[in-house]
């Protein structure tokens, strides 16, 4: 299942799988098979959601199997009906976990010759296979015949498999990744490199080679050169020349950069920027954005002068961070209050409390706020159903859900009162506010 992205539908009882493909840097994502779905069932009561990766391979999926996953407040007379007929409010508590393994083919019952021949295969399901079976249960001799299999490169896509098979069993010498480091096989160089990157040490002949320049041309190969260089100067800062150069040398590409700044140490990032203040000033203007901003994040100052970062050249994080700066904080004499209406009633009527289309109405400037208090009371505490009128604009089950629960005695009298005099404060409102005896 590697390679593909799922997505659990509890309300359609489905888990949709997508593949994703990549182009020019655009990633998109297309059904597996249009029109069916990788996991499915009839059962109402079948509700994924979640998945994760199993132990040993496969996934494991957690259902929460019941009836009924939509708040009171949404159930409809026809839902409430449907429930009855089909007793989808029982049973309960009986959640599921499922193991999705691939069926074992017969290959694996079949001599090693097999195997060896199937991890050549024009298959790629048959080469997967073959490579999860021979990482774990092989012999010297077998992968003795792998290994000239590779050197030979008889056959380019299965060279991938097969690397990765002498690396599980640690097969992988020196002079045969400096070979493979060399090779005109594109795929397996990227492959290459992208596995000595998840290694714990380095050997320094390596990183002269791969930043000599070979292959760069072809974008899987440079992506995992940077995730290489970025992982090796976390250990020895003695790369950071071979990285300045690689990043000055691909600097018009946003992916190697984003690849170093996503995968280099904090410490390093400050001087690796410091290399490039003084080899590049171009590049470090499109990289000080996310560089300031990754730094920023964990609370380290970086602070370089003379260095003007334009709008064009910065990142979209840094954007996103001046809009964030530029925005004006309300402040608030009752933060308890804000916080409650952030996790209690924000969902439905907005953080900026203008509401949500189709969903619930404005409380800002609403009469329903600003004028009764006690009425206000009463709507937190039992909830209200349509249809209403807030600020001259009808309300009813056409645009809205059509009816508020209460939370009665969920939220505490003192709790209350702070939400209450939020609410009648908060953005354009300006109503009274309640002492504390006020509510009875």
């Amino acid at each position: 299942y590697r390679g593909a992205k799922y997505v659990c539908e509890p309300a359609g009882n489905f888990v949709r799988k997508y593949v994703p493909k990549e182009d020019n840097g655009i990633v998109q994502m297309n059904r597996y098979v249009e029109g069916r779905e990788f996991m499915a069932s009839n059962d109402e009561r079948f509700r994924p959601v979640s998945l994760y990766n199993a132990i040993g391979g496969g996934m494991i999926l957690v259902d929460m199997y019941r009836g009924i996953v939509s708040d009171r407040m949404y159930i409809t007379d026809y839902l409430a009906a449907h429930i009855e007929k089909y007793k989808l409010d029982t049973p309960i508590n009986c959640g599921r976990i499922y193991k999705i393994i691939e069926r074992e083919e017969e290959l694996f019952t079949g001599e090693i010759i097999d195997l060896r021949k199937g991890i050549n295969s024009n298959d790629f399901k048959t080469r997967i296979l073959c490579q999860k079976y021979l990482s774990y249960n092989t012999t010297i001799e077998t992968l003795t015949n792998l290994k000239k299999d590779l050197k030979a490169n008889l056959n380019e896509v299965g060279a991938v498999h097969i690397m990765r098979v002498l690396d599980a069993n640690n097969m992988l010498e020196h002079d045969l990744i400096l070979s493979l480091l060399q090779s005109s096989n594109i795929n397996l160089v990227g492959h290459l490199i992208n596995s000595l990157a998840e290694k714990k040490s380095f050997h320094k002949d390596y990183i002269s080679l791969i930043a000599k320049g070979l292959n760069d041309d072809d974008r899987f190969v440079r992506t995992n050169k940077a995730y290489f260089l970025a992982r090796y100067v976390n250990m020895d800062n003695s790369g950071l020349p071979y990285l300045a150069s690689f990043l000055m040398k691909h600097e018009l590409d946003p992916i190697t950069r984003d690849v170093v700044l996503t995968n280099i140490r904090h410490d390093r990032l400050e001087e690796l920027l410091n290399i490039l203040d003084l080899e590049s000033r171009d590049l470090i203007n499109k990289l000080k954005g996310l560089a300031y901003e990754k730094l920023r994040s964990t609370g380290r100052a970086y602070h370089t002068t003379d260095i003007h970062i334009t709008k064009d050249t910065m990142h979209a994080y840094a954007r996103k961070s001046i809009q964030l700066t530029n925005t004006p904080i309300m402040k608030t004499n009752f933060p308890k209050g804000e916080t409650l209406y952030l996790s209690l009633c924000a969902g439905c009527h907005a953080k900026d409390g203008n509401g949500m289309k189709m969903i619930a109405p404005p409380l800002n400037r609403s009469e329903f706020v600003n004028e009764s208090s006690s009425r206000l009371i009463n709507i937190i505490r039992e909830g209200i159903s349509g249809p209403l009128k807030v600020n001259g604009k009808a309300y009813n089950k056409d645009n809205t859900v059509g009816q508020m629960s209460g939370f009665g005695d969920r939220i505490s009298q003192p709790d209350l009162i702070q939400l209450v005099n939020y609410l009648r404060t908060a953005w354009s409102n300006d109503a009274d506010t309640l002492p504390s005896p006020s509510i009875p």
